[in-house]
């Protein structure tokens, strides 16, 4: 019987890779100038946006999603943990608890050094995930990727394997380490062969999942 990790590289990358090369390049680089418009890297405030964004994510629909941003949005820069949790208990979003203490802890690190959250100009995505990934609560393989995606939007070299993705891959119950970065890998080498950086291509996904023409559905309170 195949292991896991064998199941993942013969078994399960055909319908990921059919997807891939038949992706509207057209969309996808309409995609990729919206999100470049948006500049989400350009300053502090875009920056910590898009974090913030992303720890609203896990465990949520999208509409929960926009909704618990927008409420954590509405607070000062220097809200509590109390603050937090009672906006995301109002904004009806779930998983409160966790979520308004993953957001407080970013949001007051990130108030002490910015900087830190960045991707600096001599690292990789990978390595930038790897060296932030330890201080940032909540925010695992997947969603620093997002993050990314966001925030960098040309960057092909990290992708958030979300729910919809991981169905590409036919994957199921526990996912580790190695099994992410596998798929990972696969993604962004596929993307790359086709000239497009990962979020854009996964968007596109996304937006044929939900019936709609373009992230606007949700990205709107980004811009």
């Amino acid at each position: 019987m195949p292991t896991a990790e064998c199941a993942v590289k013969r078994y399960t990358t055909r319908l990921a890779a059919t997807y891939i090369n038949n992706v509207d390049t057209e969309k996808a680089i309409q995609d990729l100038n919206y999100w470049r418009g948006l500049q989400l890297s350009s300053n502090e405030t875009r920056l910590r946006n898009t974090y913030l964004f992303s720890l609203a994510s896990p465990r949520t629909s999208w509409r929960q999603n926009v909704r618990a941003f927008l409420a954590i949005q509405a607070l000062t820069t220097t809200f509590t943990q109390a603050e937090a949790r009672d906006a995301l208990i109002t904004a009806k979003c779930g998983t409160y608890i966790d979520k308004a203490r993953y957001m407080t802890d970013f949001n007051n690190k990130f108030c002490h050094n910015p900087r830190q959250f960045e991707v600096y100009p001599y690292e990789s995505f990978a390595e930038a995930r790897k060296r932030i990934k330890p201080f940032i609560l909540g925010l695992g393989l997947a969603k620093l990727a997002f993050v990314f995606e966001m925030a960098y939007p040309d960057q092909d070299e990290v992708t958030c394997l979300d729910t919809h993705i991981l169905k590409l891959y036919g994957f199921s119950g526990s996912l580790s380490k190695s099994n992410y970065l596998q798929m990972e890998s696969h993604f962004a080498q596929r993307c790359r062969q086709h000239g497009l950086p990962c979020g854009s291509v996964r968007n596109l996904y996304w937006n044929q999942i939900h019936g709609q023409e373009d992230t606007r559905y949700w990205s709107h309170v980004l811009e």
